[in-house]
Parts: structure tokens; sequence; C-alpha cells
């Protein structure tokens, strides 16, 4: 038993109860179609809610979280591997290699045909599929034409493992491939074989270099074979948009994708309309990170709100001035906080209100932000502070998410937490989240780098099943069993001593941590110990030196401590990367020639002297460079200066969105192109600067060759991580940077049962028991029953988020199908010709009157003549032009009711007239527009009610409901009535309208 605030139950009582939200004032207003702000007439009087006064218990917050995670957490958490099974690989991956060997086969007889008829085969195979047979009748032979047209256009030729891939995914699946096994052109087969039907098949990529890269380096093997390649990127038109989904294949973000789902269903028009009204075949690349890590919270498309700046800055000094314990308990869990009976006494004292839960004066959801802010994000891990904005740190990834902010008052208290100025509140006004936009393809396939932990997750949300793909070259990397220490200071002297030992030998290491504090720690004692090394974290000053950092990770004797390397997606090769090297010496000698700042490489850095020829290819690229970008560049530097003049000029360096960063932006965009086999424009600066690559790169290539070899026979990268992640898939990724294509390595993996994962979900009895025994915190523990407590420990993390993100997603289900049927509804009325739109709203008028009939008719037999004056009064408020009068409607129910449904049908029919008079077509505008607005308006308070009543659903537990059935009936209700709303409030809206 529970109870709840009056305040909020009188919100939950109105939210569950009545649902006829007033016509909003509309977001534009097109030509010659002015609409005012109008109050739709309430059909019946409102039944009084009978209210009981009750009061708020702390716990009831984390009531839904602890519902949905309580199976998770109680039963016996072992990964369930039903879902991904060694031996059903192996049979299929032998299924594959029979199929492999036909494309084999074909291979002599494809090599003959010259171009023209290499590129006749895409002809031939639509034709053959419009005549019938089906993709997987024809992929050996498209499988060979790909292969083929790979190698003449881009010098690659598929390995037997990577069609092994692309058959994969050709099949929707995801298929796990290792770090460099070649994945961007594994998609071209499958992506080539199901754009063959004309439906289109997309690539979706991380962002938008990748996008960009990717299509201008892989579509030269699809315009080869005649078919037509797209590409959407941040910042282009609808137009553009249109064009690049109406090809055959299309490269684009999960952001842009989703973002253009959200715009599609806000638009008034048809012509705003991007994607095809179907979606065919799609590849992921970087599933895990797109469809578990970042599907963690959805797409939104929102409108800024006014944010009450002086509650967050009040909530911040009450925040800093409580106790944990006793005026609130920390949840770090469960990521929440929970008040008190003396914290919520001790708030409404301090900022003198009777009810911190009072609708009409909320404080609460401050009061917890505050308090989130101060126990759960913390600055240096969570987030970071750079010109005068808190900006999020990537926890996968270790990067800056520009742009980006947490929801829900979060971020604001964050601001105020640091001082900074509090950014207006969002407003949600569309949502999806990837899990629902996914699912929407008739074909869904992938490919990452790391699955098999999370197969149950791919399995159950996306249907995707995991085939691990072998790899080119077997793997040679070791990975030493945990090794497990008492305390955090005995496990950092232990893999202090390991570094040091490795370093003395001359190996490379990566020490991998887990946040910004970590990293800086750890390098602190490098210091001491004067070992020179670089750090690549969240920093600024760090992130603007990633390239060069991650270039000489894997030179002899180089040690590099790294935030979540997991996520950065770069190559650590042994010896150093040549190509990167080469890549930032022409980016130094490109800027040099514009007077671009950047920051300088160390004096080492570069192996060798160059030789004369690159030397003038150096020079030829620059000179050509500033010819080009120039203009470019002077435009952008007296941009800067205006901007820094108007900031005050604080010395920082500019922003992401600065003018000088888009230079520098475009400058790395057009070295990729340089580096690649993109075809450039002859004698144009890129064209220069791939001559000075390719000089540079040949030159530090030959210098490296011997330390190569020298640091692959000493054993490769060893990798040390510091900590565990919450999913082993992440912690797979620290190890994957070690061992790349068959090179020699090592991890290493050093803990503490101190650590958070521990502390959290164990190992409490085992380090108490190490206790009584006296074990020093500078001995390792590396029996088989401590492994075993490593891997339970982090198998229970896994299961209890997956759980969560589960039981979260059950419940984004119940709202998913509703925004399904909304968003059809939409289309539908959206491409409605005027026939079946006038129809529509005939039917939607008629629906109107049966509403007012059973809100207002109580009588058994025929109407007296005061409720036949009601009933005609209440039509007019809805119908002005109706022609009916009382005594029409002093009969039986079903005689008045059919008499005026006639009424309201002559009524549409003489407003759209009096509507056509004024412009040929205004009522079929007129309907279509205030359709959609409604629909808009009303679905985006729908939304808002749901997250309400979600809130409210929690609460059931304690009495022996579960939330979820009371979220989904509740939920029901909730879209039934804004089916009512909308043509009430559509009808009501078409017959006020005046045009002006």
């Amino acid at each position: 038993h529970t109870s709840i605030p009056r305040s909020m139950s009188m919100l939950l009582g109105f939210l569950v109860t009545g649902y006829v939200p007033a016509l909003q004032s509309l977001p534009y207003t097109p030509p010659q179609l002015s609409v005012p702000m109008l109050a739709t007439p309430r059909l019946a009087a409102a039944a009084p809610l009978g209210i009981a006064s009750i009061r708020h218990q702390p716990a009831v917050r984390m009531a839904l979280i602890d519902t949905l995670a309580r199976r998770g957490t109680e039963e016996e958490m072992e990964v369930n591997n039903n879902f991904y099974n060694t031996e059903q690989n192996e049979e299929r991956v032998a299924e594959y290699r029979a199929r492999v060997e036909r494309v084999n086969d074909l291979e002599d007889a494809i090599e003959e045909l010259d171009d023209e008829q290499l590129a006749a085969k895409t002809q031939e195979f639509q034709q053959r599929l419009q005549a019938g047979e089906s993709e997987d009748d024809i992929l050996e032979e498209a499988f060979a034409v790909v292969r083929e047209a790979a190698w003449r256009t881009l010098e690659l030729r598929h390995y037997d493992v990577q069609l092994i891939g692309a058959m994969a995914l050709n099949d929707g699946l995801l298929a796990q491939m290792g770090t460099g096994e070649g994945k961007t052109l594994v998609a071209t087969c499958a992506v080539y074989l199901n754009a063959l039907s004309g439906k289109g098949a997309f690539v979706v990529t991380v962002n938008d270099y990748l996008a960009r890269r990717d299509s201008e380096l892989m579509g030269q093997v699809y315009s080869f074979l005649g078919l037509k390649v797209g590409l959407v990127q941040q910042g282009m038109d609808s137009k553009q948009r249109q064009a690049a989904y109406a090809s055959d294949v299309t490269y684009v973000t999960n952001s842009e994708l989703g973002f253009d789902y959200l715009r599609d269903h806000l638009a008034m028009v048809p012509s705003e309309v991007v994607l095809p009204p179907t979606l065919n075949f799609c590849v992921i690349d970087e599933g895990d990170s797109v469809l578990i890590d970042e599907a963690r919270v959805p797409l939104i498309i929102s409108g800024r709100t006014d944010a009450i700046v002086t509650k967050y800055e009040a909530c911040a000094k009450l925040a800093a001035t409580m106790l944990p314990t006793e005026h609130y308990d920390v949840f770090e869990k469960e990521q929440t906080i929970g008040l008190t009976e003396k914290g919520t006494k001790y708030c409404e004292e301090a900022l003198l209100v009777p009810d911190l839960y009072d609708p009409t004066n909320p404080w609460a959801s401050y009061v917890s932000n505050a308090l989130k802010a101060k126990e759960l994000f913390v600055k240096e891990k969570a987030y970071i502070v750079k010109g005068g904005e808190a900006l999020i740190v990537d926890e996968f990834s270790g990067r800056v998410m520009d742009g980006r902010r947490w929801g829900d008052g979060l971020h604001q208290a964050i601001e105020a937490k640091e001082g900074l100025e509090v950014q207006p509140e969002t407003e949600v006004i569309a949502s999806v989240t990837y899990q629902s936009l996914f699912r929407r393809f008739k074909t869904l396939s992938s490919m990452s780098g790391t699955a098999i932990t999370e197969a149950e997750e791919f399995a159950t949300i996306y249907k995707l099943q995991v085939l691990t793909v072998p790899p080119v070259l077997p793997r040679q990397r070791v990975d030493l069993p945990s090794a497990v220490y008492k305390s955090v200071k005995g496990k950092s002297n232990a893999a202090l001593d390991e570094l040091m030992g490795m370093h003395r030998s001359g190996r490379p290491v990566l020490v991998g941590t887990t946040s910004v504090e970590a990293s800086e720690a750890f390098s602190k004692k490098l210091q001491t110990l004067d070992v020179k090394h670089e750090v690549l974290n969240a920093k600024p000053e760090s992130i603007q030196r990633e390239a060069e950092i991650v270039a000489q990770a894997g030179r002899k004797g180089a040690v590099t401590i790294a935030t979540n390397m997991a996520g950065r997606g770069t190559d650590i090769l042994l010896g150093g990367s040549p190509a990167a090297m080469a890549r930032l010496r022409v980016r130094q000698a490109l800027a040099d020639a514009v007077a671009l700042q950047i920051p300088n490489v160390a004096a080492d850095f570069y192996p060798c002297d160059l030789p004369e020829e690159a030397i003038q290819w150096l020079d030829d690229a620059a000179a050509q460079y500033a010819i080009e970008a120039r203009p470019r560049v002077l435009q952008a530097t007296a941009a800067a200066a205006s901007e820094a003049e108007s900031a005050g000029g604080d010395g920082e360096a500019p922003n992401a969105n600065s003018p000088l960063a888009e230079v520098l932006r475009e400058l790395d965009e057009m070295l990729a192109i340089a580096s690649s086999a993109v075809p450039v424009v002859e004698g144009s600066a890129t064209d220069l600067a791939r001559e000075a690559y390719e000089a540079v790169k040949t030159a530090y290539d030959e210098a490296l060759v011997e330390e190569r070899e020298e640091v692959a026979m000493l054993g490769g990268l060893h990798v040390i991580g510091t900590n565990l992640h919450d999913s082993r898939r992440v912690d797979d990724q620290l190890r994957g940077r070690s061992g790349r294509q068959g090179d020699p390595g090592s991890t290493h993996f050093f803990l503490s049962l101190e650590d958070r994962i521990f502390r959290i979900f164990g190992a409490d009895k085992v380090k108490t028991a190490l206790d009584f025994l006296r074990v020093p915190e500078d001995q390792a523990l590396e029996s088989e029953r401590v492994a075993n407590v490593v891997k339970d420990v982090q198998e229970r993390v896994e299961r209890y988020y997956y759980e969560l993100r589960k039981g979260l997603f059950s419940f984004d289900e119940v709202l998913a199908v509703q925004r399904e049927a909304t968003y059809r509804e939409r289309d539908r009325v959206l491409h409605a010709d005027v026939k079946a739109a006038m129809a529509s709203m005939q039917d939607s008028c008629g629906a109107v009157v049966h509403d007012i009939f059973e809100a207002n008719w109580k009588a058994e037999g025929a109407a007296d003549a005061e409720l036949a004056a009601v009933m005609l009064t209440k039509l007019k408020q809805f119908f002005p032009q109706l022609t009916l009068t009382a005594d029409q409607l002093s009969t039986t129910r079903a005689a008045a009711e059919e008499a005026a449904v006639a009424a309201s049908a002559a009524a549409l029919e003489q407003k759209s007239a009096a509507l056509d008079d004024v412009r040929d077509g205004l009522a079929f505008e007129s309907v279509r527009y205030l359709s959609l607005v409604q629909m808009d308006n009303l679905w985006k308070a729908h939304m808002k009610a749901m997250g309400f009543v979600k809130d409210f659903a929690g609460l059931k537990v304690y009495a022996q409901l579960d939330p979820l059935d009371v979220y989904r009936e509740e939920g029901l209700k909730l879209y039934e009535k804004m089916q009512v709303a909308l043509r009430q409030n559509t009808v009501f809206s078409f017959f006020a309208y005046s045009p002006k």
C-alpha cells in the first residue's frame, strides 16, 4: 500500500478520465488560410472527480524500474545461449562456403567480360527478377559480378570470408567481423543484390564523414554497374534528400534517417515527404553502436520553451546543502535519487512550498534533477565544461557529443550546478526510437566487430540473428586471465608494474580507462616515473591530436592512455601508421599554405626526412590549395575575429560551429578523398594532395618496415584494461585494438573489488572473506573461483541492464503501436485526393453528430421540447450552417440522429461551396490542413500524457498490478479519447474557419 499527494492524483485523474484538449494555435498559416485560435465546445458537462487526500512515499519513484528489473535480479543470471549456438554458426558458415565455391567457379567467365558486358549484367539481373526469379536465385552470379567490378574500380577483391559476410547480410543477419576485416567492402555484394529490385537499399553509418567516404568509394562499384548512388548529409534540403532516397543505393547516417522519418510525419503537403513509402533493405554499419548504445535514447524533434531559471538555480543551491542518507538515498545501479520523508520536509521548508508535487507549482522534478546532477553526473566523467557549456561525454567512445543534451530538465540542472547560463527547455513535438524505426525495413541486416554478448537482445528486439564470420587470418592475440585485487591501490600498482615491464622491453602499450578522471590519474603516475606517454580522452586538447596519438600508438616503446578507446573505431598498426602520418604531414603543409592554425606535431613524430620528390609534391599541393582555399580561409578568419570580438575575446579555441572549424572540416574531408581511390579533378588541389600523400606514405612505409617487424617479434601491442565496463562487448572492443588481421598481441585486465561494477553488483562476500583471511592488497587473485566471480558479476550486470532495456522497450512498444496507427492515418490524410478528403470529412461530421447524441440524449423515448432545444443548440455550436429545427428533433433518437447526420452533410456541402467561391480548392486545402494540424497538436499532447501515465503505472506495483498492463490499458483509453478529440476539433475548426 502506498499513497501519492492529492495534487498529483488530481492530475492523473484528469489524464485518465478526460482528454479533449482545446484547439491550439497553429504552427504556421499558409497563404489565404488564416485560422483563429478556437476552443472546441464541450459535448456535455464533466462528471466531478472524487479524490482522496494522500501523501507521497519516496520509494514510489523507483517502482517502475524495480518492477521491470526484478526478474533479472532475483533469478539466476546466466547468459541465454539459445540465441547464439557455435555449432549452428559453423553449419551456416559451411553452407555459405559451398555457395562461395560456386561464386569462385564463375570468376573466370566473369573476368572475360569487357566493361560494357559486365555493366550490362545489371539489366540482365533486373529482367530475370521481373520474370519471376528471386534474389537468391541469382546470388552467386551477382556476387561474382560485384567482386569483379570492385577489382576493376578499386583494385580490391573480396576474400572468400567477405563473401560469407555478404551472404549473411543478404539473409538479414548480423555479421560479426573483427577489426580490419573489410566490413565496408563486404556490404557491396548484399546491397547490390537487393538494389536490383528497384525498391532501394540503404547503407546506414554512424556519421556524415563515413557516409560520404563510403558513398564516394564504394559508390564507384555501384555506378560502374549502372546503379544510381545517393547520399544524405546534414544540411541538405528536401529536394536533395528526395533524390538521394530515390536512388538505387542510399548512404545515410542513422540520425538523419530517423529525423527524416519524423519530419515526413510533420509534413503539411506531399511534396515535403522525402522517404519512400516502403523501406526495403538496410545494412547498418557498427550495428552494436546504433542498435544498442544509441538506441537507449529516442530521436526527438522538439520546440523550445522558457526555462524557469530561478527554480534550477534555487534547487542547485538547495542540493548542495542536503546530505545523502539523511535527506535522500542514492540508487547508483538505477541511476536515480529518492527523497526521504525528512528530505521532502526539508525541501518544502527551504523552498517555502506546502507540497513539492503540486502540479500548479511543481518543484519535485527540479529537486530530483539537482540531486542527480550532484551525485550521479560527475564532471570530467559524464560531461566536461568548455566555452560556457556543459558537453556530454559519450560513455562508449569517450568523445564529446556535440549538440546533444540530456532531457527532462537534467541538462539545465547541471548548468545551474556549474554556474553556467541555463538554456531553454524543450517540448517534444515528435519522437521515435531506433527500435521502432529500423524494424520498419522489410530486411534489416548489420555488421559489427562485437555482437555475440548481445545476441539475445539483437534477436529479441530486432529479430537479428548473429553470425560469426571467420577472419581472413587466424587470430594470434593472447587474452590473459583478469587479475583481481582487494583495493584500487593494489590494482593500479600492479597495472603500473606490468606497464613498466612491457615498456622496458620495447612493446607498445595501450591503457584503457573508463573516465577522463581515471586517465589523468594514471598519467600523473607515469609522469612521476618520467615515462613518455600520450593521453587520449574527451578533453579538447586531446581530441585535436587524436589522429597523431593513434598513428604512433603502435610504435616501439609507445605508451598510450585512452578513455573508452573501444568506441573510437580506429586501427593501431604495429610500428606506427605510415598512412596516418602521411595524412598529417600533408595536412600541415596545406594548412601552412593559407596560415591556418592547427596543432603542431612533435618533432620526433615523423620516422624520417622526406626525399626531394615528396617535398616537391607537397609544395605543389600547398600552392594549388592556397589558390583554391585562400578566399574561403580569409572569409572564415574575418568571421572568427568578429565572433571573438563580440564574445569578449576570451581566447578560447573556436567552437565546433565556428567558420574556422568548418574550414578545418573541409580540409580533412579533402584529405580523406585524397587518401582514397575516389576519382578527383586532374590538377586540382585534391589531385596534387593525393600525389603528395602517396609519395610521403611510401617514404614513411619504407622507414617503418624494420620497426614494424621488431614490434611484432616483441609480441605486438599489449592492452591493459583498468576497469570492466557494464557490457563485455565494450571490453571486447578494447581487446580488439590488439591483434588486428593476424598480428601478435596480448591483453590483460586489472580489477579491484572496490570497482563500481563489483561494488554495485556483488563480490561483497568475496571481499569479506579476503579481509578475514588477511589477503594483502597487492596480491592478485587469479583462482578459478575468482575468475568465475568476475564472469558471474559481469553477466549479472549485462542481464540487469538488458532486462531493464527490454522492460522499457515493452513500454515503448505500446506507444510505438499508437504512433504507427497515427502516422498511417496522417499519411492517408496527407496523400488523399479531393474526393477522398471530403468523404472522410463527411464521415467525421456524422461521427461528431453521434458523439453529441451520446453525450446529451438521455430520454428513453421521444425527446421533449427542452431536450430538442438543448440538442439543437449543441449541434449548431459545431455546425453553424445547420438547417434543422427543434421540431425535427422532437422524435425518437434514431430518427433525430438520422435527420441531424443528413443536415450535417448538407452543412458541409454549403460550407465547402462558400470556401471554394473564395478560391477554387480552398475547401479541400482547409480540410487537409486543419486535419493535419489537429493531429499533430493532439499527438504532441498525447505523448506528454503517456509520459504521466507511465509514471502513474509504476505506482500500481504496490497494488499488485503489472505496470505494463496498466500502461497499456490506460494508454488505449487515452488513444481512443484522442481519436474522438481529433474529429471534434477538426469539424469544429472547419466550420468556424473564415478566410480573410
